[in-house]
């Protein structure tokens, strides 16, 4: 007796099913953890060197729509980053702060987006197009939050450099009396003596 198999692109339903489940999973948890470190560098910058909101960043969750921000969004973290370093005096090894990557991200996202969703692909091609995207995206993660952990570390206050907390310091001279002088004392005498009240402690 034959059993029936139902199957989907070469595959059962059951290895079908999974591995929608775990591209699902791994796709929100990628992308949730890449949209954070974004907002969080833009908030890490001050305000005047911000080019967007940080919020800007959960734009890229809508639909269609987010496929074209996130490379707008990507831009923009770049360009806050950049101008919080320059306000600082800050040395970057790269003109845009992870901005090659992030682009780089963002262009595999969206070829597998748009190629899963016009053309029919194997199930595993698209899976492992999908884990190629994630890896992209966490690669860009981290390298934003190598550029904000310092902005993070040394805050600024009221827009300025963080204060320089000065001791009080003794002074380097003090007054010594000289003794005192007989009536006839030339001058030249009494001139000298005049300046050797301040002396070295």
């Amino acid at each position: 007796m034959e059993v029936l198999k139902i199957t989907v692109a070469g595959g059962s339903w059951g290895l079908f099913l999974l591995l929608r489940l775990i591209e699902l999973a791994g796709l929100l948890t990628i992308t949730i953890y890449w949209l954070r470190t974004m907002q969080k560098a833009i908030e890490a910058c001050q305000a005047v060197n911000r080019t967007t909101n940080p919020s800007g960043a959960l734009l890229v969750l809508i639909p269609g729509f987010g496929l074209v921000w996130q490379f707008v969004m990507i831009g923009h973290v770049s360009e806050s980053l950049k101008k919080e370093y320059q306000s600082r005096n800050w040395l970057m090894d790269e003109d845009m702060p992870a901005y090659g990557k992030g682009m780089t991200a963002a262009v595999i996202m969206s070829v597998v987006f748009l190629v899963r969703g016009i053309f029919w692909v194997q199930p595993w091609l698209g899976f492992l197009a999908l884990v190629i995207g994630c890896f992209a995206m966490w690669s860009h993660a981290e390298r934003v939050k190598a550029y904000m952990e310092r902005p993070l570390k040394e805050p600024m206050f009221y827009g300025n450099r963080n204060p320089i907390v000065q001791t009080q310091q003794e002074p380097a001279y003090t007054y010594v009396p000289t003794p005192t002088v007989s009536a006839t004392v030339n001058t030249e005498e009494k001139k000298e003596s005049d300046y050797s009240r301040w002396m070295p402690k």
